[in-house]
């Protein structure tokens, strides 16, 4: 069967939760509980992979509520190739040298670049921790018990990332900067507190391409908030990509 997706006419565009959620009640596959993730990664595509039925009742819906959007075939929006992490970027004679934390360096033709997008995002991880204490009561042998329990937190960390789109394989590089990690930009060690520095970097990807291929962030670096969700941030990219021409 078909499944189809609806996207935004514009990123500009803006719905309360609460009008999102009573759209959706037309819905039989979308239950009001899932919309809540569905509003926090809403940057681009609304939803995706539903019957077609499903999808021109809740274009409809959301219409009503001025929110207007388009209804694709799934097939067309594309999907996003597996990543390879880099952790040196140099930018020289018109190729990217891209480099990764174990020496191995690609140097990719920045005509080979197909679309860039860059920006903060926020990511959660998950940390287990394991704390051992003395039971109160008593084994077989008449000593405490040691017992051990596992406890899994959630954390949410802002990480800064450049992912690079190239025409030829491997088709996705990114690096990625975190609180306890570091990259290096020109031969010169970026951290992810020195976000003017990181501001300057995009700024300097920016200027590869032209700005209907570079996502929002790049496109403005100074006024973009950081993405709420890495899912957001990766919806952003396909709904750029679903709107791109094909490549010559």
């Amino acid at each position: 069967m078909n499944t189809y997706s609806l996207l935004q006419l514009s990123l500009d565009q803006k719905i309360e939760r609460r009008a999102f959620e009573d759209a959706s009640m037309a819905l039989a596959s979308i239950s009001r509980t899932d919309c809540a993730m569905l509003y926090r990664d809403l940057y681009g595509i609304v939803v995706s992979a539903l019957p077609e039925d499903e999808a021109l009742a809740f274009q409809a819906e959301l219409a009503q509520r001025n929110f207007p959007t388009v209804v694709v075939p799934d097939s067309e929006v594309p999907l996003l190739d597996e990543s390879f992490q880099v952790h040196d970027i140099v930018l020289r004679e018109g190729n990217l040298e891209l480099t990764d934390s174990m020496g191995h360096q690609r140097i990719r033709p920045v005509a080979d670049l197909d679309f860039l997008a860059a920006g903060f995002v926020s990511r959660l991880h998950f940390k287990n921790e394991w704390h051992q204490h003395l039971d109160s009561g008593i084994d077989s042998n008449g000593a405490a018990r040691l017992v051990t329990e596992h406890e899994r937190d959630e954390e949410s960390e802002i990480e800064f990332r450049v992912d690079f789109f190239f025409r030829t394989a491997p088709q996705r590089q990114h690096v990625a900067l975190g609180k306890d990690s570091t990259m290096t930009f020109q031969g010169f060690p970026l951290l992810s507190r020195d976000k003017s520095a990181l501001v300057e970097l995009a700024s300097a990807m920016a200027d590869l391409l032209p700005p209907g291929q570079v996502n929002t962030f790049l496109r403005d670096p100074m006024n973009h908030p950081h993405y709420p969700t890495f899912h957001g941030y990766q919806e952003e990219i396909r709904w750029f990509l679903h709107g791109l021409p094909p490549a010559a």
